[in-house]
């Protein structure tokens, strides 16, 4: 945990570090999801001789108080895992217990009601195994942290930490405030937020798109549809495919 801090913009340096390494001196677009959506607003707020289009999908221009309270909840379930240890456990054993808990807490956030109550087996009246102990698992709960504990020990806790803070910490362009930190934006824009995303909600992304378009930035906003939530970034994108098509087609 004596690792420095990394912010979103850390990201975006090395990214450009590397491109710079290897020859590129412009991007015709940066376009990504969810973190991915802050790195590429970042890239436009922060080297806007570099960027001529940016997509953000399923993301914001900053994030607020209820925001950033939802993602400490995920370090906490980490922190609380005694096996943790202040983040020094790398020679005993890893805190499973608290990534498998960050891990069920992000996929419920990430998925919508509409989704979930579909794949979810169905839970009989009064459950046996619920009325026999408070101990045990209903089968709601099996299927959400069963597929939480078969991936827990794919991640790294510290790990989860760090990428935790470095999106509580953002704003785009790494001012005092979100309307000075996109002043500098020259890029075309375009806004894909979930419209029923319960993580990253999709005022944020409206309110980012609405403070450009203030200042006579070229702005598009466009939400997607679907069950998933936060997810439709991912699994209900196509429906956005011509528009996304000309957005990088056209001047």
């Amino acid at each position: 945990m004596d690792f420095p801090v990394v912010t979103i913009r850390d990201f975006v340096n090395v990214q450009k570090a590397l491109l710079e390494d290897l020859g590129v001196k412009k991007l015709h677009a940066v376009v990504g999801a969810s973190m991915g959506s802050l790195q590429a607003i970042e890239w436009a707020a922060a080297y806007p001789d570099w960027v001529e289009r940016m997509v953000s999908v399923i993301g914001a221009g900053s994030l607020d108080a209820w925001t950033i309270m939802g993602l400490e909840q995920w370090a906490k379930a980490i922190k609380l895992d005694p096996n943790w240890n202040g983040g020094d456990y790398y020679d005993g054993d890893a805190p499973l217990e608290g990534v498998t808990m960050a891990q069920a807490i992000i996929t419920h956030g990430a998925m919508h009601p509409q989704y979930i109550n579909q794949a979810v087996p169905k839970q009989e009246t009064l459950p046996e195994k619920g009325m026999q102990s408070v101990t045990n698992e209903l089968p709601a709960v099996e299927w959400l942290y069963g597929a939480s504990r078969a991936r827990a020990p794919l991640a790294d806790a510290n790990h989860i930490l760090y990428l935790v803070r470095a999106n509580q910490l953002f704003v785009a362009g790494h001012q005092k405030t979100l309307e000075d930190g996109l002043k500098n934006i020259s890029a075309k824009t375009l806004f894909l937020p979930s419209s029923n995303d319960l993580l990253l909600m999709p005022y944020m992304a409206e309110n980012t798109a609405e403070q450009l378009r203030e200042m006579g930035k070229e702005v598009q906003y466009e939400e997607i549809n679907g069950p998933w939530g936060h997810l439709n970034g991912l699994f209900s994108i196509q429906q956005k495919a011509e528009l996304l098509s000309e957005f990088l087609t056209t001047e």
